[in-house]
């Protein structure tokens, strides 16, 4: 029962406070306009009286008028006719006062000589210019003071800065001896707390890239079978010389371990990482990465189809090109590092020299060296696009084939060695053999041997065009196709 009532007195007071706001809404306008017209109607009898000689009357109306009046015309005409008053009955500072209040209200506002005595109006004047002038005063108060306070911001934004400079100074030093101590004792613990400590020291980066290899040198030990080779097939045709020959046997019987699929064509030929992971491009505008077991690791999406074959650099990067114009670095994780912007498609296979630059070609006619972190090195333009992939030599120079007939030799700094002409396009990739001769196949039915100063050491003919990229075996033999339904072996 009484929680009955504590509920009913609750609803009541709720009630009582809702007819309350509801009365005030509704009474407030009408309070406010009779407000108004009250003042309107003291307005109207104060100038009366003043028109009448009942200065003091009006005094009286006109006091209590400028208290209610909101309009601000009616205001300042309540102002002046109480101005004129007090000027009528010589209450000077009276008339001053009222007239201040009419000029704060509307300063350019200018009284009718033709209505009010000369003197009235001169009084208005010099109330005007003392206003003026004391509103002057206080703007250049008010500006020196912010002067002033802008002053003293800067001059504390100045101690502020010269205090941050010389913290980073000492933080960088401290950063400097940290990093030695470090490369002295050159551990992964040494590395981590570098990397954790100063994290925005400019020696980051090279702190990182220290530890990485500590971690994967650490990785490599666990694994005997990979002790010798960072990467088992880390690029097109295997090595910088495009040999395509593996050091290790393959089966003795063929049994399907797994197959993956994708949704399209598959032109890429893999690359193996260290780590056993499979790496190969698709018609369906993905890279894949495949584990050992056959199961996927992860895919990246291009803008177009892939015949590039992807290459791994040192760190583990994945290098491949697209027909999305673009070749792309992509982190062992599978997300992108950068991306180069090539004018046409990517179809070349990129190759990484020792320093790390990558060299690829393109169907906009040039062949490309982009430095590791994504920016171009140079270009080299050729006759035609390029579809072959670079061969290195170990002298630093870069063999490329261009569908404008030549084999191009490039120096390391991007300047021409020398062009070798055959008598059609090349699509195939060059072969460097371990003497330094360089093999090529050509549309116009030939495989050539050049010279590595650029002179035809011999060429064997064929009764088609190759297309195949030529290989070498332990025993020095060749082994080529030709679309003459060929595989020729040649000594």
């Amino acid at each position: 029962m009484r929680q009955f009532y504590k509920k009913k007195i609750r609803f009541n007071s709720f009630c009582f406070l809702f007819i309350f706001l509801l009365l005030f809404l509704i009474l407030q306008p009408i309070c406010l306009l009779a407000y108004q017209e009250e003042a309107e109607a003291l307005l109207a009898q104060g100038k009366k009286d003043y028109m009448e000689g009942r200065f003091e009357k009006a005094i009286n109306k006109l006091s209590h008028a400028v208290k209610l009046l909101s309009d601000e015309n009616k205001l300042v005409d309540a102002y002046l006719h109480l101005a004129i008053s007090h000027f009528a009955l010589s209450q000077m500072e009276e008339a001053k006062e009222a007239l201040a209040q009419l000029t704060s209200l509307q300063p350019e506002y200018e009284i009718d000589s033709y209505y009010y005595p000369p003197d009235f109006i001169k009084l208005h004047q010099e109330v005007k210019e003392k206003i003026l002038e004391i509103t002057e005063k206080q703007i250049e108060k008010e500006l020196e003071a912010k002067q002033k306070r802008l002053e003293e911001l800067k001059k504390a934004a100045e101690e502020a800065e010269k205090r941050r400079k010389a913290l980073e100074e000492k933080e960088q030093l401290l950063a400097e001896e940290a990093f030695q101590a470090a490369s002295k004792l050159n551990t992964i613990e040494g590395w981590e707390l570098f990397i954790q400590d100063y994290p925005n020291s400019p020696r980051i980066a090279e702190a990182k890239r220290k530890l990485k290899e500590l971690k994967t040198a650490d990785k490599l030990k666990e694994m005997p079978a990979l002790k010798a080779f960072v990467d088992v097939w880390p690029m097109f045709r295997g090595n910088l010389k495009h040999s395509g020959r593996s050091m290790y046997k393959g089966p003795e019987k063929p049994r399907l371990r797994w197959a993956f699929t994708t949704r399209d064509d598959v032109w890429s030929s893999p690359a193996i990482g260290a780590d056993g992971t499979i790496y190969m491009g698709s018609d369906d505008r993905n890279l894949y990465a495949i584990n050992p077991d056959g199961s996927k690791k992860w895919a990246f999406a291009t803008g177009a189809t892939i015949l590039s074959s992807p290459a791994i650099g040192a760190d583990g990067t994945i290098y491949v090109g697209s027909s999305d114009k673009n070749l792309y670095a992509i982190n062992p994780d599978g997300s992108k590092k950068w991306e180069f912007t090539a004018g046409a498609p990517v179809l070349s296979s990129p190759a990484i020299a020792p320093d790390g630059t990558i060299y690829v070609g393109s169907d906009d006619k040039n062949l490309y060296a982009i430095n590791p972190d994504g920016s171009k090195k140079w270009e080299f333009a050729t006759g035609a696009a390029v579809g072959s992939s670079p061969a290195i030599g170990t002298d630093g120079t870069i063999y490329v084939g261009s569908l404008d007939n030549k084999l191009y030799a490039i120096n390391p700094n991007g300047k021409r060695k020398w062009a070798f002409a055959t008598g059609s396009k090349v699509y195939s990739s060059p072969l460097i053999g371990s003497n330094g001769i360089i093999y090529v196949a050509s549309d116009d039915k030939k495989l050539y041997a050049i010279n590595p100063d650029g002179r035809k050491n011999w060429e064997f003919a064929a009764r088609g065009g190759f297309f195949s990229y030529p290989a070498i075996g332990p025993d020095d033999t060749i082994y080529v196709g030709s679309r003459d339904g060929k595989l020729y072996a040649i000594y």
